[in-house]
């Protein structure tokens, strides 16, 4: 199963919408509207889950720029969340960064 970005969505965008236009290239198990919470507006984002990824990547090709309610979609293909408690999820942090470096900085250069 492929999960699938969904972006410049407009104020008004429907589920229904993005289900028939995604269903053009396979099956879709799940279409979701990312929306405000005291409006019930479209967040300008959101995602369909299609079950094989082969049409879902022909969906991404091919749907990419299609203009719906007068916007072009951005569409792309999810990235796997990283773990909560990570360093990716700390603010600030590089993920890379070496808690030693300054501790190394020296190490070897008078040797």
């Amino acid at each position: 199963m492929l999960r699938i970005h969904i972006g410049n969505l407009s104020d008004d965008a429907k589920e229904t919408v993005l289900h028939d236009l995604f269903s053009q290239y396979g099956q879709v198990d799940a279409v979701t509207i990312i929306r405000d919470a005291a409006t019930g507006q479209s967040r300008g984002f959101g995602f369909v889950e299609m079950s094989h990824n082969e049409e879902a990547q022909q969906a991404i090709v091919d749907l990419n720029g299609h203009m719906v309610d007068g916007q072009p979609l951005e569409i792309a293909e999810t990235r796997p969340r990283a773990p909560r408690g990570s360093a990716a999820a700390s603010f600030g942090d590089p993920v890379d960064a070496d808690p030693n470096a300054d501790a190394d900085a020296g190490a070897g250069a008078g040797d």
